[in-house]
């Protein structure tokens, strides 16, 4: 019962900030708060893809080469520091088909779950997976990267006119 269901279930991240001392991103804790909070939208198995977290550039996540991927990075707001992600879209790390995703912006690590439950309701209404959704909406993908990101470039663009 506690074992995974969906590809979104069995996502992957590297072994994070916690232990290792390369590491910038706690990124199990991310993960883990991403498959709590995806978990309660009750999405069919294939909405959301596999999603692999590194938590620093380093590749122990594999971030590069999934089809959603997220690097780890600490980003000042406020004077603060706060873990951030730059979002990978399109890698492919199968064997002949070999591909690295597009670097997208980065986004508040906070903001990563709701980002994917928004993502996952927009591809769920549309009664498809995300392998299927994305050849056709591939522009909505990117508002919507956006629209994560701009909130995070308005408090730095704030930051910096302020003082």
């Amino acid at each position: 019962k506690d074992s995974a269901v969906t590809l979104f279930e069995n996502s992957v991240a590297c072994i994070g900030s916690s232990i290792c001392q390369i590491g910038i991103l706690d990124s199990q804790n991310l993960l883990k708060k991403c498959v709590m909070e995806v978990k309660k939208e009750n999405f069919a198995a294939e909405v959301l893809p596999t999603v692999y977290i590194s938590g620093c550039p380093s590749s122990c996540g594999m971030h590069q080469v999934s089809e959603i991927g997220f690097r780890g990075a600490m980003k000042k707001i406020d004077g603060e520091l706060k873990e951030a992600c730059t979002i990978f879209v399109g890698g492919c790390e199968y064997r002949g088909a070999e591909k690295l995703g597009e670097i997208k912006k980065a986004i508040l690590a906070e903001n990563i779950p709701s980002f994917l439950i928004e993502l996952g309701r927009k591809i769920a209404s549309q009664n498809t997976t995300f392998k299927k959704w994305i050849k056709k909406n591939e522009e909505e993908l990117n508002l919507l990267i956006e629209k994560y990101a701009q909130w995070f470039l308005k408090e730095v663009v704030l930051k910096n006119v302020c003082h």
